[in-house]
């Protein structure tokens, strides 16, 4: 089984083990902690979020530049010199970046949040250990963007499994065993992100190719890459105005009522990145490498056989969520209400979610070939539609306006991206991508979950929730099978590890 395949499998593999554990610990969490206090750790993850946005790019240079240098053995040193000195840029801005949280800690715990149940020096003394979270959490990202770069991500996976349980079983172990208090969950974090933080190092710096001498800081080893991150600067600004303009404007625009219905099928849209991160954090790096090579056979292979692989995995749940919003909604939240008002809205982000998760691997194509020009330009294009266009949309429509508008971006995204990236790389690549890497699984797929609604129609209706959640299952992977079939590259790699784990068995 080639390294590929394990890093895919293992990309996978993580990302299902990890909404598993934070899935089954939030209401735990809840229950031992109260709502309340809880609320900090959502102060936690909004602060993480929004500082990471920061990156700036860094992380996909840093992901690109070690899958190029892996590639060519005699720039060792280099490679060695280069890691060094990201790392010690990363350490100096999570530590900054940790110390300006901790110094507005009593800013953040008395104007900015409300509390009551939690004490004012309870909540100063957690903003201040998110800020030491924070400074570690940079150097911890380096090392996983590296990790990536390199093509150890089983290796990579396995650190991120182990920690996520230490993180959060633990967490539980000591609300329960030591204190019910918002400062133990703090101070387990803390410990928790040291020891992930100390064997990803480790493992990151085995993972790099030997050299005789030490490395040593060296900017300009770095002076190349940075061309690349300024590039990527514009691109990640506008994605993360892009990725919360929506949000913003119909919390503004409607009740907070309609809001939280809007917030609901946003979350159950998201659930499609599960298919196409893993997927993104495995082609990206073997692209770059590829293109450092300059073997444009492999490239060709690489992205067909990625996107038919995930068009084959994303379309069948996005069409789950297209066809049964309101069965999805339900069988979620036992709420018949919420999945009256969200249905719709939720079939129109699936749409528009779908189409943008398959964008990531002719974006993964520009960055590979360090063309950043035409994501930012395309990036850019997108945000000046987007705002007057969700403005106007919710103003008539409300939040289903809003939902339009993304799955309109998206379609339009699609119709003139993918044409641009192959009028340059790659070309003639542009229309066997829509129509026999997009268009023939999408196809499959759609008949037969369309027969499917037609069969059952209503499986709401007198059945069970564990029903509905079964059929929906079922559903979605006969249509994947199905997308699987017509897919060449996809049918044939599945057949070659089947007789891989044949061979295994015997």
């Amino acid at each position: 089984m080639s390294r590929f395949r394990w890093n895919l499998a293992s990309n996978f593999l993580a990302s299902i083990w990890l909404a598993i554990v934070q899935f089954a610990c939030v209401p735990i969490y809840v229950h031992l902690l109260g709502v309340e206090a809880y609320g900090l750790v959502g102060l936690h993850v909004m602060l993480t979020a929004v500082l990471q946005a920061l990156d700036l790019g860094l992380s996909p240079t840093m992901n690109r530049e070690m899958a190029m240098l892996s590639v060519r053995e005699t720039l060792a040193s280099k490679t060695r010199n280069f890691s060094l000195t990201m790392e010690i840029g990363y350490w100096a801005l999570g530590l900054l970046l940790g110390t300006l949280v901790i110094l507005f800690s009593h800013a953040v715990a008395t104007k900015w949040i409300e509390t009551d149940a939690v004490t004012v020096a309870a909540a100063r003394g957690a903003v201040m250990m998110m800020g030491v979270i924070i400074a570690l959490q940079w150097p911890l990202s380096f090392y996983q963007s590296g990790l990536r770069g390199l093509q150890r991500q089983v290796r990579l996976n396995v650190v991120r499994i182990v920690g996520v349980t230490v993180s959060n079983g633990g967490a539980v172990v000591a609300l329960v065993w030591f204190s019910r208090s918002i400062e133990m969950y703090f101070a387990w974090q803390i410990f928790a992100m040291v020891a992930q933080v100390v064997l990803m190092r480790v493992v990151f710096w085995r993972s790099l190719p030997s050299f005789p001498e030490p490395a040593k800081f060296d900017i300009s080893a770095v002076r190349d890459a940075l061309v690349f991150t300024r590039g990527m600067m514009g691109v990640a600004i506008c994605g993360v105005i892009l990725g919360q303009m929506d949000k913003l404007v119909v919390s503004s625009r409607v009740s907070l009522q309609e809001f939280g219905y809007y917030t609901l099928a946003s979350t159950a849209a998201s659930g499609l990145i599960v298919f196409t991160s893993p997927l993104f954090s495995a082609v990206f790096p073997r692209l770059s490498a590829f293109v450092a090579s300059g073997d444009e056979a492999a490239i060709r292979q690489t992205y067909h056989s990625g996107t038919q692989l995930l068009a084959c995995l994303i379309v069948p749940a996005a069409l789950i969520l297209v066809f049964f919003p309101a069965d999805v909604i339900l069988a979620w939240t036992q709420n018949a209400e919420a999945a009256a008002k969200g249905a719709q809205i939720l079939r129109l982000l699936a749409i528009g979610t779908a189409i943008n998760g398959m964008m990531h691997l002719p974006y993964g194509l520009q960055l590979a070939y360090g063309w950043t020009s035409i994501a930012f330009r395309l990036a850019l294009a997108n945000l000046l539609v987007f705002f007057p266009l969700v403005l106007t949309s919710v103003s008539l429509l409300g939040a289903i306006g809003a939902a339009a508008s993304w799955a309109v971006l998206n379609a339009g995204y699609l119709l003139l991206g993918v044409p641009l990236t192959h009028r340059r790389v790659l070309k003639g690549s542009a229309l066997p991508w829509m129509l026999k890497d997009v268009g023939a699984p999408v196809l499959a797929a759609t008949v037969v979950v369309s027969f499917a609604k037609w069969a059952w129609p209503q499986p709401s209706q007198g059945a069970g929730m564990l029903v509905i959640a079964l059929f929906l299952i079922a559903v979605a992977g006969t249509a994947c099978a199905a997308a699987a079939l017509v897919s060449p590259l996809v049918r044939t790699q599945a057949l070659g590890a089947g007789r891989w784990l044949a061979r295994r068995i015997a």
